[in-house]
């Protein structure tokens, strides 16, 4: 018999672990049982985690790992953030309407492990699995779209995991999908509105020419005024007398009007 290296028997307990806990639930799922399932001893089993409660978390890390492919493989170009959000937002609903099973072992491994002494520690590694994901995929989202999250990644994160929680919830209850989806595009709106778009680089670049070249024509004229000063200074001078003294601008001029002729006597 080919004996199989350590990550390759990890990937078949946890494949092994799934499946039990979805076909019979998370209490069924001992250490025992997972051997038996994936064809092991339970002397394999200790090659390769060191405790249940470690392959449990690597259960999650596996499901997570799925929904989370699965949101980014709905990204579309030219899609706006709202809609991204939503494509995100129902490729999960999707996940939970395709195998519902595996869904209600995650909440189930977190309502068990909280009852169980010794398990403590795994909701808060579940749920951290959860927040790291959803990090992720709004770091992922802004990249794609252009925008940039005005709430810290963490406590936006909790906020998308709040949701989906509920998402889930609702149609696991219900198996309404219609009512899901309309919670989907009330979630997606709801995330969205913690987005700033990212300035425009191509208006950027054309704003700055256009200042650019109005400080040059600014430049070009004020060197022609103090050009013509310096060639002109006499003409310069009298047009400044001129507007400045009111007899002359009330003459209209009359230094340079014709000479009266006198009658002949």
């Amino acid at each position: 018999m080919t004996r199989l290296k350590v990550a390759d028997r990890r990937e078949l307990l946890i494949d092994a672990a799934l499946r039990l806990i979805e076909r019979k639930g998370v209490a069924a799922a001992s250490t025992r049982a997972i051997v038996a399932e994936a064809g092991m001893s339970l002397a394999s089993f200790h090659y390769a985690f060191e405790s249940h409660d470690e392959l449990m978390a690597r259960v999650v890390i596996r499901v997570t790992a799925s929904e989370s492919n699965a949101a980014r493989a709905s990204f579309t170009p030219g899609t706006s953030l709202e809609q991204t959000l939503e494509g995100c937002l129902t490729a999960f609903l999707d996940a939970v309407v395709e195998c519902p099973e595996r869904e209600q072992a995650m909440i189930e491994l977190t309502q068990h492990a909280l009852r169980t002494a010794g398990l403590g520690q795994l909701p808060a590694r579940q749920y951290a699995e959860y927040y790291s994901a959803a990090e992720q995929m709004l770091t992922a989202v802004a990249s794609h779209i252009g925008c940039t999250w005005r709430l810290p990644l963490p406590e936006l994160a909790r906020f998308v995991i709040a949701l989906t929680d509920g998402i889930t919830l609702c149609w696991l209850a219900t198996r309404n999908r219609d009512a899901a989806e309309t919670i989907v595009r009330h979630a997606a709106s709801a995330i969205a509105t913690h987005a700033t778009p990212d300035a425009d680089p191509t208006a950027t670049a054309r704003d700055s020419a256009t200042h650019t070249a109005a400080a040059h024509d600014s430049a070009t004229n004020t060197a022609a005024v103090a050009r013509d000063s310096a060639t002109h200074p006499a003409a310069v001078a009298r047009d400044s007398a001129t507007n400045t003294d009111p007899t002359a601008a009330a003459a209209g001029g009359s230094a340079y009007a014709e000479p009266t002729r006198q009658s002949p006597s």
